[in-house]
């Protein structure tokens, strides 16, 4: 369901300033020519695998696999002797606090598995899979209830 995207890019707008770009993966790694400029660093969010139930009443389980892929470019060396270290690791450190935003995300259980790094194209990509449930709760306007009313004389003789 849309809502479960939404929800997601909504987290990552908030948490990660950092983020050039959101979408949701529809392929461009893997066809990039057939899509507009990919903004690096960005992200990727898949959650096309989660499977919804109708529970009644509007109600609708979500469960399944929820993929976030940080998209970035080739990142400088990280061999321990590079003096610039700590500066080259920030891709690792991008994709950390991408897991912590994940993790606060409502519906969402954990991670599973380690972060993949992977080379696409001119793109250097950590992707990351999260187990996800959620219930989707529609909303359903209420009647408002009516003021409650004394409609009495109270008199007191003495």
């Amino acid at each position: 369901m849309i809502e479960t995207y939404l929800i997601i890019i909504d987290a990552i707008k908030r948490s990660l300033p950092w983020a050039q770009w959101i979408d949701w993966d529809k392929g461009q790694l893997d066809e990039p020519e057939k899509f507009n400029a990919i903004v690096v660093p960005g992200i990727l969010v898949d959650p096309s695998a989660v499977e919804w139930e109708q529970l009644g009443k509007g109600f609708q389980l979500g469960n399944g696999p929820i993929t976030i892929k940080l998209v970035t470019l080739l990142p400088a060396q990280t061999h321990a002797l590079d003096p610039l270290l700590p500066e080259n690791l920030k891709v690792q450190r991008m994709a950390e606090q991408l897991h912590e935003t994940m993790l606060a995300v409502s519906g969402v259980l954990r991670r599973t598995g380690s972060p993949k790094p992977y080379w696409a194209s001119t793109y250097f990509v950590i992707e990351q899979t999260y187990d996800f449930r959620h219930t989707y709760q529609p909303d359903i306007p209420l009647a408002p209830l009516p003021s409650p009313a004394i409609n009495a004389t109270i008199t007191v003789t003495l």
